[in-house]
């Protein structure tokens, strides 16, 4: 076998993570930074981490489309519509959260 086609199959998780958009990423951080900032502050004892994370990153990214797709008021960062998303982001999780409870 030639050497250049171990090469080929040879990535590492390094490889594949540059492949995702800073947009993705950066909206994943914040998205989960602030699902975890509504656990610490208004969240109840259970298991209810993943529960904030998965409705916060919903949220997040459906205000972030949302935003788009009106053409929104405030500047975006980047490519990513941070505010209305955030604001989506924690509208969605106090809505799940009253409903939880």
């Amino acid at each position: 076998m030639n050497f250049l086609e171990f090469e080929l199959f040879s990535h590492t998780l390094a490889d594949y993570l540059a492949l995702v958009p800073p947009v993705v990423v950066l909206g994943f951080l914040l998205a989960s930074l602030e699902a975890a900032a509504f656990h610490v502050l208004f969240g109840r004892g259970d298991r209810s981490t993943l529960w904030y994370l998965g409705v916060g990153l919903v949220g997040f990214w459906i205000g972030h489309f949302v935003a788009e797709y009106i053409g929104a008021f405030f500047p975006p960062l980047g490519l990513l519509h941070a505010a209305e998303a955030s604001m989506a982001c924690i509208t969605l999780i106090y809505i799940a959260d009253y409903v939880r409870s």
